[in-house]
């Protein structure tokens, strides 16, 4: 029978989904707090870019330092490197079929990369020191993460704009 009360469940034994949310929507309200009402361009900019720290640093952190992604992430974010890049022409992206070129042009190649290895080294933080099974794990866990948070930042969006 139902006593009433409503017990809370620790932060720590919440689901990611629960944690990224409580932990996001903290952050955002900081944010608003130390918010200045300015119209510029780079204003705006820069709190997009505030936004996008707070949601990665927040769901590293409902991940858990169990992960190696969750632990790269927070230390890119604490070293203030930050995860983007600000002038996009410095570092154009190649085209798939430069890349292929490339690949059959090593026959020193392996047939690691073939299975797509660099790429995943590239878009999993911290996938440059992973084994081949480790980054599998990291980066499966990693979508599943990402996905989160596009679903919570969606509800967001959809309950201040309603």
């Amino acid at each position: 029978m139902f006593s009433g009360k409503i017990r809370k469940i620790p932060l720590s034994r919440r689901s990611i989904r629960t944690r990224f949310a409580y932990k996001f929507s903290k952050a955002l309200k900081e944010l608003n707090q130390k918010r200045t009402f300015s119209s510029s361009l780079e204003a705006y900019n820069r709190r997009c870019y505030m936004v996008k720290m707070a949601s990665y640093a927040s769901l590293a952190s409902a991940a858990g330092s169990r992960r190696t992604w969750s632990r790269a992430l927070l230390w890119k974010i604490r070293r203030n490197k930050g995860l983007m890049r600000t002038n996009k022409s410095a570092a154009p992206r190649r085209r798939i079929s430069s890349l292929i070129s490339k690949k059959e042009e090593n026959p020193n190649n392996n047939g690691e990369d073939l299975l797509g290895l660099e790429g995943l080294r590239k878009l999993v933080p911290g996938g440059e020191v992973m084994d081949a099974l480790s980054l599998f794990d990291e980066t499966a866990d990693y979508i599943k993460c990402l996905t989160i948070q596009v679903q919570i930042m969606r509800k967001f969006v959809h309950f201040y704009s309603g």
